[in-house]
């Protein structure tokens, strides 16, 4: 499951940048870019720190059934 989901984003993620791109002023382009990747990086370091502090005390079959959020959002 976790294969088909960095499938996703990697074919997601070009779409997105252009998306921005093109919509950004073309004098902020790159530090529109940098913006919006420091935010998905961010995203992703405080989801993962969440994860690993909830899994310390939480059971994964509790747990990961609440990773599936995420992809149904983006469906």
């Amino acid at each position: 499951m976790c294969g088909g989901w960095g499938i996703t984003v990697s074919g997601d993620s070009p779409q997105f940048s252009t998306l921005t791109a093109r919509n950004a002023p073309p004098q902020a382009v790159g530090s529109v870019l940098t913006l919006t990747n420091s935010i998905g990086f961010g995203i992703s370091i405080v989801s993962i720190l969440l994860f690993v502090s909830l899994a310390e005390t939480i059971s994964l079959g509790a747990l990961l059934p609440w990773l599936a959020i995420g992809p149904a959002l983006g469906l």
